[in-house]
């Protein structure tokens, strides 16, 4: 059984051992960039290291990224148990946690930015002009506006 992802928890900071630690936010481009290469990393059969992190995202455009910085990055995510430790110096990801990042990645990168910008668009588009896939951002759009009429709330996007 697959943990559920509590995105308000995610952001937290978190102890790990005397170390507290800050959470993972998505709005930060590094740690967006980290999980890709995470994901990446995963394939290495024997694991990866804080340097093959490191290399992963000087590749990405992170040319100061070091491995300390990788290192503390791995910590965080081992934290919030989303890598685990095969070795003294090599990490994998946990089952768990490569379904929880790739989910956050496609939710961050695509369908949430996807959305929005459908919304912005939607006042000015007929409900027959747009794709399956708008149509179902769009009826998203329509139940956000009735939430709020429901909870007497304003919006510019309903």
């Amino acid at each position: 059984m697959i943990e559920q992802i509590n995105l308000n928890q995610l952001a937290q900071p978190v102890l790990k051992g005397k170390t507290r630690l800050a959470g993972i936010n998505l709005t930060q481009q590094r740690m967006t960039d980290v999980l890709q290469a995470v994901v990446a990393l995963s394939l290495q059969p024997k694991g990866y290291a804080a340097k093959d992190l490191s290399q992963k995202m000087q590749q990405i455009g992170w040319e100061d990224y070091s491995p300390r910085m990788a290192a503390y990055d791995l910590k965080k995510l081992r934290a919030k148990e989303f890598v685990t430790k095969a070795s003294a110096r090599k990490y994998k990801n946990t089952p768990m946690g490569i379904q929880n990042i790739t989910a956050l990645l496609a939710l961050t990168q695509q369908q949430i930015p996807h959305t929005l910008a459908i919304i912005k668009n939607s006042k000015s588009l007929d409900a027959k002009e747009l794709s399956q896939l708008e149509q179902h951002h769009f009826n998203i759009n329509k139940e956000i506006a009735a939430l709020n009429t429901i909870y007497g709330i304003q919006s510019k996007a309903a």
